[in-house]
């Protein structure tokens, strides 16, 4: 059994069905904006929540526009978007460059209160990071059945196949020392991956294709012996895209516990709060999501006062949560067969990430502020800045 929440997965309706329809047909009528490179097709459909339709392809209105820009500023101008359910073949993008904003961005703008998409974009400059933006700022994400997904590619399978070149891990200038995530994992095969997962990494649906193997091995996800030309999952690939990787890495899953006392009264079984105990194990990304949660939907709220106003906010920024757990997953030691722990006392958060500071790094430099930033595990930071999880520089999500 699988232990863990699984993100953004809910059962299609045929109302959903038939929007997602929508959404196709107006992204094979959209429109490049350049002619010297390659955009991507994309079709919207807006559903507010009284009904009305609004829908929309890629710069039908202006060359240079994206499609879920023009349908909330343009089309959707001056009407009542707040927890309307957008249908999008691809991802919305998230900007980094202030003021400018991402779609993203103003789709939170709008208050929009659900998101449904086709598939996600390999493109490094988006590559989920709109869909981590989105979740952050608790807009409910679903995404398109698999066989219009499947459309969708086709459709766009130039575009992908270019964003995913760019997307490939460039040479650290970090220094890194390896905790054997590129190992073989001796009963680990492809099987035990998860396609949704590897669609999510690659910006692909479907089954495991050669094509999707072979870059998943580049990318050192999967590895072969010289002398044998079956394909293995190594314990990068198992991390970051296993179903159920504590099936085979038993130290791969997170004990969150929420309890009602401070630290110094201890985890005695009656501190823990009503359902306050939860396991998270499953691919990289669900399971940071899956923590999250679990701090959102338990964290107090305080008042805070700014001027004359008042305003009750949650007691612990949520992004300085969220680095917490990317940092304990992305670079805590594998080879370490403790699990990592997430527990929130009534007085403090504490996360705990299994293993010792890699060599050359000390404890005593750490304490004194001398330590030199060092990835541990080079494969699995690659992966979670594609997902937009944590930056190039491994300083965390800057939200």
């Amino acid at each position: 059994m699988w232990l863990g929440t699984l993100v953004g997965i809910t059962m299609t309706t045929d109302a959903d069905r038939r929007w997602m329809e929508r959404a196709i047909e107006l992204m094979r009528q959209s429109r490049s904006e350049h002619e010297s490179k390659l955009d991507p097709l994309v079709g919207a459909v807006l559903v507010t929540n009284d009904g009305e339709v609004l829908e929309n392809g890629r710069a039908n209105l202006r060359v240079g526009d994206h499609a879920e820009y023009e349908l909330i500023e343009r089309i959707g101008h001056g009407k009542t978007l707040e927890g309307a359910t957008l249908y999008v073949t691809l991802e919305p993008c998230r900007s980094r460059m202030p003021p400018k904003k991402g779609c993203a961005e103003w789709i939170v703008k709008a208050r929009i209160g659900r998101v449904v998409v086709g598939v996600v974009d390999p493109d490094p400059r988006v590559g989920g990071q709109g869909l981590t933006y989105l979740a952050t700022n608790r807009v409910e994400i679903s995404h398109f059945d698999a066989d219009l997904s499947g459309e969708i590619q086709k459709a766009n399978e130039a575009y992908l196949a270019q964003a995913r070149e760019r997307s490939s891990p460039v040479p650290s200038a970090e220094p890194f020392v390896s905790s054997g995530e590129e190992k073989k994992l001796t009963r680990a095969t492809l099987a035990d991956l998860s396609q949704s997962a590897i669609g999510r990494f690659l910006g692909s649906q479907g089954a495991l294709s050669s094509n999707v193997a072979e870059e998943l091995y580049r990318r050192g996800f999967l590895g072969k012996s010289p002398d044998d030309p079956e394909l293995y999952a190594t314990v990068a690939g198992v991390v970051c895209l296993g179903q159920r990787p504590s099936s085979i890495l038993p130290q791969c899953w997170v004990e969150a516990l929420h309890l009602v006392g401070s630290v110094d009264d201890g985890m005695a079984p009656e501190r823990v709060a009503p359902n306050g105990a939860e396991m998270f194990s499953g691919p990289l990304f669900d399971v940071i999501e899956g923590i999250v949660g679990f701090f959102r939907s338990r964290v107090a709220s305080v008042e805070l006062v700014t001027g004359s106003v008042r305003n009750l906010v949650a007691e612990y920024p949520e992004s300085a949560v969220r680095e917490a757990v990317v940092n304990a997953l992305v670079h805590r030691d594998y080879a370490e067969g403790r699990h990592t722990t997430f527990h929130m006392f009534r007085d403090c958060i504490r996360v705990s990430s299994p293993g010792l500071a890699p060599p050359p790094i000390t404890l005593d430099q750490i304490r004194n502020g001398t330590a030199k930033s060092m990835r541990r595990n080079n494969l699995v930071a690659e992966h979670a800045r594609i997902l937009g999880q944590l930056d190039a520089r491994g300083a965390g999500l800057g939200l």
